[in-house]
């Protein structure tokens, strides 16, 4: 398990406490993982843990952060463990607003959220209580796995026309820490080099 939070300078030794309870969080490990990426106004810090028992809740707080109150996160099975578990998967998780995706669209897009309808972050808020594992979603109560999509590649997802001013625009208008997957390899740790795959990919 590795448990990932950011913060607006870099830490020595990321360190992050935990235990089975919330009022004994008497195990700390440290890492020297607190990295930044070009145009990033914060470091990521990832601090792996290990020796956990399967199946089991746990409480953590990471040192340093604005965090007062515990998390928590559940461990897998043993492996082999045939209980059937439940999957989200947030294929965009929307990139305006507070909670996400807008309510309104630009001229000549579509499907803009109607006044009910639910964004990819309010509707998996809404099912969190039954979702065992969650594929991209970034949060601090389940075990997430991200996986890379258009933006990750670079900001300008293939390219826009200004219609107006009649301009293309290209991957030239992104920020350095927006393109070549610079974010999305720089932000995250997922177990690589343990299931014998190469960064995030």
């Amino acid at each position: 398990m590795t448990v990932s939070w950011n913060t607006y300078s870099q830490l020595p030794h990321p360190t992050v406490c935990f235990g089975r309870s919330p009022k004994h969080l008497s195990r700390c490990v440290s890492s020297n993982v607190s990295i930044t990426c070009p145009t990033s106004t914060t470091y990521s810090n990832d601090v792996s843990i290990a020796g956990l028992e399967a199946d089991t809740l746990y409480y953590y707080l990471p040192q340093h952060s604005n965090a007062t109150t515990p998390y928590t996160f559940k461990t897998s099975r043993q492996a082999g463990d045939q209980t059937p578990y439940t999957v989200a998967v947030a294929i965009d998780m929307g990139l305006m607003g507070a909670m996400g995706l807008t309510t309104s669209v630009g001229k000549g897009a579509h499907n803009p959220l109607g006044p009910n309808d639910n964004n990819t972050i309010q509707s998996l808020l809404a099912q969190e209580v039954n979702t065992d594992f969650l594929w991209h979603l970034i949060t601090a109560h389940k075990p997430y796995m991200v996986g890379p999509g258009n933006h990750e590649s670079n900001c300008d997802n293939g390219g826009t026309t200004d219609s107006v001013h009649t301009i293309t625009y290209n991957v030239g208008i992104c920020m350095p820490g927006q393109t070549n997957f610079t974010g999305f390899r720089n932000h995250f740790r997922m177990p690589s080099a343990q299931s014998g795959g190469v960064e995030n990919f």
